[in-house]
């Protein structure tokens, strides 16, 4: 008895802990405390209403039909005022009395059926109260899971908001603390070297390049986590969009032996917000050259499905391993080929998500370690 007291008294300690500790539970509590109460109030005032109800109705059939416990008493005292009344002797005419209406007297098969009926309505109020209690219980324990379930969500984006915010602390940490070992190495040493100075400078300039991309991802993705106004959307022409993009990227490519093919472009219009939609496909474009080897191929077609404008980006670069597949659309995610390189920050495949979705779009991914990586986009026809 005394190891299961126990094992109670370290479950409840623990609860308390963990109530302290989370204000997700607290709050999951309070909400099923809320629920059950609105539950209890609409309940206690319809069962109230059911007793009184039913005791009324009981009280009029007793009435009309069976002889109450206090009507025996009435008996006996009206047989007795009139014993006394016929023995003593009359003083003076009176008139001839009133006809007495006594209660009526029933016989103990009657009374017997009053009982049971007595007792089937005790019964019966007991049921009531007891499939209220059962009622509350299970309101409550429902109230709780759903409480659960609405506040999961909260949850995970508090969650999220909170790596959100130790990742890019993080990266943009990194570049700092370089810039500021580089600076003091070189102060504390007092060379007067110019190249040193250039090298260090040059540094420099490169963590503050890596700042800069990611501050201005980290405003994109701020900008677009909400919803957009569908009301400022526009018109705009994909096709001429893609095109002028492939044009864009086609002098870096080459500067990496890099060829660019761009074929099959549909003409094609969708609604939607002409940067917003330039930054995704800019990204998803920036990704296949950074990570396509010299001599590699990047292609990009496009077609019409259905109400859809599909279009696909297909490179001949390191692909993703299978295992890192299912997170690329994480924030600040780097697959394992690109966790060494110093240019992604994490950002660019979510802030292509985001856009997409936000315009009504799909985007998925198909990638084969060692062999290539295509993005598919599909966006409605305006």
């Amino acid at each position: 008895m005394k190891h299961y007291l126990k094992r109670f008294t370290g479950w409840v300690t623990a609860l308390r802990r963990k109530l302290k500790r989370s204000p997700f539970e607290i709050a999951r509590i309070r909400l099923t405390i809320f629920y059950t109460v609105i539950t209890m109030a609409i309940i206690g005032l319809f069962s109230i209403a059911l007793l009184i109800s039913l005791e009324r109705n009981t009280r009029m059939v007793v009435a009309d039909e069976f002889m109450i416990p206090d009507e025996l008493s009435i008996i006996s005292n009206a047989t007795k005022s009139l014993s006394d009344d016929l023995a003593s002797p009359p003083v003076q005419p009176t008139p001839p009395p009133k006809a007495l209406r006594l209660p009526r007297v029933h016989s103990g098969v009657t009374m017997n059926r009053f009982l049971v009926f007595r007792r089937t309505v005790d019964d019966l109020e007991h049921n009531i109260i007891l499939a209220d209690g059962v009622l509350l219980f299970l309101v409550a324990l429902l109230g709780y899971i759903i409480a659960g379930r609405t506040l999961k969500p909260i949850q995970e984006n508090i969650a999220i908001q909170k790596r959100f915010l130790a990742d890019a602390s993080h990266d943009l940490r990194t570049p700092l603390a370089i810039m500021k070992s580089e600076s003091q190495v070189l102060l504390h040493t007092g060379s007067h070297d110019h190249t040193e100075f250039k090298e260090v400078l040059k540094s420099n300039l490169e963590e503050i390049d890596r700042m800069s991309k990611l501050v201005d991802d980290l405003l994109v993705m701020a900008r677009t986590e909400e919803l957009p106004d569908r009301s400022t959307f526009e018109t705009v022409r994909i096709s001429d969009l893609l095109e002028r993009l492939a044009k864009k990227f086609e002098s870096q490519a080459k500067g990496r032996a890099i060829e660019l093919v761009h074929v099959e472009i549909i003409d094609g219009l969708v609604r939607g917000e002409r940067y917003q939609l330039e930054r995704a496909f800019q990204n998803v474009l920036q990704n296949a050259i950074n990570y396509t080897m010299a001599g590699g191929t990047i292609t990009m077609k496009s077609k019409i499905k259905g109400n859809n404008y599909e279009i696909s980006i297909s490179d001949t670069g390191v692909g993703i391993a299978k295992k890192d597949l299912p997170f690329v659309f994480d924030r600040f995610y780097k697959a394992s080929h690109s966790r060494n390189e110093g240019s992604g920050s994490g950002l660019g495949l979510p802030i292509v998500r985001q856009i997409i979705e936000g315009h009504g779009g799909t985007v998925h991914i198909d990638s084969e370690e060692g062999v290539g990586t295509t993005v598919h986009i599909g966006l409605p026809i305006a």
